[in-house]
């Protein structure tokens, strides 16, 4: 059952007691990104391929992240996004699924990028759940071995960082919040994960990392998953290989080709 929350940290009652069927065990997985709405999301890619292309391909990503996240056992699930107002509607699955069916759905505040994603990061934390991870929407090649391996380094590590190849992070998680995580940091750089490992340690914090993984936010990054799914086809990310071989609904006709080139 999906439900919308206000974006305050408090007044809600104890959370960790509503896991309506998903309570096995207290922890979170939080999915972080924004609304899909048109013109507002990849806005790199969207020079390229255009806003109504960009949608869909960005629709893909979430749905597809939240189909991984929800095939995680006992795990309390939400998706802390940017929406354009101040109604949280349920992102819609290119692919005609419902993913977010157990998701409860936060709207981020209106702050700088960092502290949106302290906020997320929190918010779980603050609601009795830990450990929680988060996961951003911008890697479509999370692998599931990865995410179950970040619970299991919080059972003897304070935090877990899933770096990105563009020295980034796809994936971050802790047992209880540390706000310095998300202080200083240069985001949007490649050096992003170093300076988060670099704080970690000056706190004093144990820290553990699972597999690299790729983010996708400029062309040449499509182009190079273009090739890696034709090269390694799997069923990890069924909705964006849908939309690289243009086989989504309402797709135009063109699409990424393995080479990288784009097909009509």
């Amino acid at each position: 059952m999906l439900r919308c929350m206000g974006s305050g940290i408090g007044g809600e009652a104890n959370m960790a007691t509503q896991a309506e069927g998903r309570s096995g065990a207290p922890r979170a997985a939080v999915l972080f990104g924004r609304y899909p709405q048109l013109g507002s999301c990849k806005t790199r890619l969207a020079a390229s391929l255009g806003d109504s292309d960009t949608l869909l391909f960005y629709q893909a990503l979430l749905a597809d992240t939240a189909r991984k996240l929800d095939r995680l056992p006992d795990t309390r699930l939400f998706g802390v996004l940017a929406f354009p107002g101040e109604r949280a509607e349920v992102p819609a699955d290119p692919l005609g699924g419902s993913p977010f069916s157990h998701f409860e759905l936060v709207p981020q505040p209106a702050a700088s990028f960092g502290d949106r994603l302290a906020f997320a990061m929190q918010w779980p934390l603050a609601h009795g759940f830990s450990p929680a991870i988060l996961l951003s929407a911008d890697s479509p090649e999370i692998r599931q071995e990865d995410l179950q391996a970040a619970f299991e380094h919080l059972g003897s590590s304070d935090v877990v960082l899933g770096p990105a190849e563009d020295g980034g992070y796809y994936l971050i998680g802790m047992n209880r919040f540390h706000p310095e995580l998300f202080q200083g940091i240069t985001w949007s750089t490649d050096r992003v994960a170093r300076e988060t490992a670099e704080v970690a340690a000056r706190l004093g914090l144990s820290f553990a990392r699972v597999g690299r993984c790729h983010d996708v936010d400029f062309l040449d990054d499509l182009s190079a998953l273009a090739r890696r799914r034709a090269a390694s086809p799997d069923d990890r990310c069924p909705a964006t290989d849908a939309w690289l071989e243009g086989r989504l609904p309402g797709q135009s006709r063109r699409r990424v080709g393995p080479d990288g080139g784009m097909l009509q």
